[in-house]
């Protein structure tokens, strides 16, 4: 941009100036003015590189401005092709007597261009602004969200250091009194003062969630609804936030898409079962009657929220689905198809003794799946047989059973777990 820069100076102790001339190679030089200015002040002149000077045209000095020093108290003012206008003459909520609540939202469009659900001030030792919620889904790996200023000048729109984690549902600009810039003025040293400041922004948060619960009900529901994954991830930290959102937050399962409120009802009246993978879910899923409630708990979070429904609400019957849980869970067969099976399970225990195993019979749907193979907790037979060659192991089994202890040439397979 520049190869040089001037700032000229002059204290009101003094009637004598100073200018500091730094230039792109990082060398400096500071001298007595000559010509002191006229007034105390200080003046800064930037000489355009003239092989860039075409990129910086007066709109965008003036956006540049406007990002960087609308904060500043003293009058910042522009004189271009387009006349002589100010530049931080825009409104500043936290500094008037009293803002409303839609001023304040559309001050946090003006600065961000995007609409936003809701607002939380932020009030601290030397620390003022919002942290406004966005009505779009958002991600952790977004960046140049916020807006964060040290006495008035952004330092950076980072603000990783500064914000916890999980606020990356919300943009926010913040002014700062005490924290320490880097050399580089890109972002804060990691101090004290810097983690006091992030646990003042985090229990604002914490605080506007807990109002919306007690005032504005629907509110709470559209935020969870909006930034469901963001809430799981501050839930399983915090217990107040837990019981705050948990009714809220959605689960998937073989009934449909549950809410956590719905969880807790139904896991009074029944054992809940969760999978933490999702293969295992989609394996298990189909053979899961209407009365079953199977919860695909293999995304993000889910899980632990889950094992943490029966820490802080006791007598919730929430349990992990396993190899044991398919034993449980498929229904027993009728007298009729026990009766007539009989002969079969006889033959199959026979084959697998030299195994050690044993049969169960369960009955389970969808009828086009003849076998089921589960691998145990022992990892039985895991070395020889994937659930991809299993059907041919069984079919094998069969035909060894009937046709060499029966003779038996045809027969129909017989749906055994």
């Amino acid at each position: 941009m520049t190869d040089e820069i001037l700032v000229q100076t002059r204290s009101v102790r003094e009637e004598k100036g100073w200018l500091w001339r730094g230039r792109s190679d990082g060398t400096y030089q500071v001298t007595e003015e000559a010509e002191p200015l006229r007034e105390p002040g200080t003046k800064v002149t930037l000489h355009l590189n003239p092989m860039l000077a075409g990129r910086y045209r007066e709109e965008k000095v003036e956006r540049l401005l406007r990002n960087y020093g609308f904060l500043i108290r003293p009058v910042v003012e522009l004189e271009g092709d387009m006349g002589s206008r100010r530049i931080n003459d825009g409104l500043v909520p936290w500094r008037q007597s009293f803002c409303s609540a839609d001023e304040i939202l559309r001050f946090g469009e003006l600065m961000f261009g995007e609409r936003f659900l809701g607002v939380v001030p932020i009030v601290g030792e030397g620390l003022r602004g919002y942290a406004f919620i966005s009505e779009r889904q958002t991600s952790a790996a977004e960046m140049g969200r916020h807006k964060i200023f040290l006495r008035d000048m952004l330092v950076t729109e980072d603000g990783k250091e500064l914000l916890p984690k999980w606020a990356f549902f919300t943009r926010c600009i913040l002014n700062a009194e005490y924290l320490t810039p880097m050399a580089s003025r890109e972002g804060f040293v990691s101090d004290q003062q810097l983690a006091k400041a992030r646990n003042e922004i985090e229990k604002c948060i914490f605080d506007y969630f807990v109002k919306l619960s007690r005032y504005d009900m629907d509110r709470l529901k559209r935020l969870t609804m909006i930034h469901n994954v963001a809430i799981k991830s501050l839930a399983v930290e915090h217990e107040q936030i837990y019981n705050l959102f948990f009714p809220f937050v959605v689960f998937r399962s073989n009934q449909g898409e549950l809410t956590g409120f719905q969880i807790m009802e139904a896991a009074r009246a029944q054992t809940v079962y969760y999978c933490t993978q999702i293969d295992d879910y989609r394996r298990a899923c189909p053979l899961m009657g209407s009365a079953v409630i199977l919860i695909n708990a293999g995304y993000i979070y889910d899980t632990k929220l889950l094992k943490l429904l029966k820490y802080y609400h006791q007598g919730s019957r929430v349990e992990e689905f396993d190899e044991s849980s398919y034993a449980k869970l498929l229904r027993e067969p009728s007298a009729k198809t026990g009766k007539e099976l009989a002969e079969v399970v006889k033959m199959a225990e026979h084959a697998l003794d030299p195994f050690r195993c044993g049969v169960t019979l369960k009955q389970f749907k969808p009828e086009a799946m003849p076998a089921l193979y589960v691998a145990g907790v022992d990892g039985f037979l895991d070395s020889a047989v994937t659930a991809v060659d299993f059907p041919a192991l069984w079919m094998a089994l069969i035909r060894k059973t009937f046709w060499e202890d029966t003779g038996a040439g045809c027969i129909s397979i017989p749906r055994i777990l």
